[in-house]
């Protein structure tokens, strides 16, 4: 696959508006829904991944590990704030990510210090668990729309 060919710099698009200025972009019309999902979509699926096993480390009480995943958090937000500097990722989908990623950095930091309500991590547990698969579950099928296209049924 050529560095010229349609598929790849398309798909490749988030990456050089990541590096570029924003005087760049302007140039690029607004991204189709399909550039949204490959971008957007992979980064959230795992953003969400890295926070569940912040979560779960953290339960286990093993420090390198929150660390590391804390980390991989950190940075996925950073690539999903780029994307919606340069309005790849919807502004609803993105203030909404910001909010669980913040809610869960202090939820984890603090449960971490056992300052945390056991009702309160419990609850966290079961929302990371059902976002978690109920988002992976509908990006599946909108990559699957995206790849195989149609009516949208599968």
């Amino acid at each position: 696959m050529g560095f010229n060919d349609n598929k790849f710099s398309r798909s490749c698009k988030s990456t050089i508006f990541v590096v570029a200025s924003a005087s760049d972009c302007a140039e690029y019309s607004k991204p189709s829904g399909r550039e949204y999902i490959c971008t957007s979509g992979c980064s959230l699926a795992g953003l969400l991944g890295n926070l569940c096993l912040a979560s779960y480390f953290i339960k286990k009480r093993e420090t390198e590990a929150t660390v590391v995943q804390t980390l991989g958090v950190i940075s996925t937000y950073v690539v999903m704030l780029q994307l919606a500097m340069v309005k790849v990722m919807p502004l609803p989908q993105f203030i909404v990510t910001s909010v669980v990623v913040a809610c869960g950095l202090i939820i984890n930091f603090t449960q971490y210090f056992n300052l945390l309500h056991p009702s309160i991590w419990s609850f966290w547990g079961d929302f990371m668990t059902i976002a978690g698969v109920s988002t992976l579950l509908q990006l599946k099928y909108q990559f699957m729309v995206c790849c195989i296209g149609g009516t949208g049924a599968l």
